[in-house]
């Protein structure tokens, strides 16, 4: 669903040719992409909200810095920096190399906690 309309509130300087907004059924999770020019540039940018866990990326700082203030001023939201963890997972990732890793180290050793799986042998299996 394409619905093109102005970004901020009376600010006039983002244009949104293409905003996809979804909303998943039972779930607060709402993803936000947006396509827009700003001052000349095509920028792509894409918001993903969870309650109290944002996330967002974009292919301009400047823009990326832009909507942070809007939302800051709506929200009263902080910037925790670089993406660490989102709704549990947590994000590793090496700039200069332009890799990205994604687990859930946390969350498992959780589990060997609850279930009292700290102590237990673990092995090594290959990968087919």
């Amino acid at each position: 669903m394409s619905n093109p309309y102005p970004l901020g509130v009376g600010t006039g300087f983002c244009w949104v040719g293409y905003g996809y907004h979804w909303k998943t059924p039972g779930l607060p999770v709402t993803i936000t992409i947006y396509k827009c020019l700003w001052n000349g540039e095509e920028v792509h940018c894409l918001l993903a909200m969870h309650v109290d866990d944002g996330l967002a990326s974009c292919t301009s700082m400047e823009f990326l810095t832009f909507i942070k203030g809007e939302i800051k001023k709506a929200f009263g939201i902080k910037d925790l920096g670089p993406l660490c963890t989102f709704l549990g997972v947590q994000f590793e990732q090496n700039l200069e190399l332009h890799k990205l890793w994604i687990h859930q180290e946390m969350f498992i050793n959780s589990l060997l906690l609850e279930y009292e799986l700290t102590s237990c042998n673990a092995v090594k299996t290959p990968l087919d």
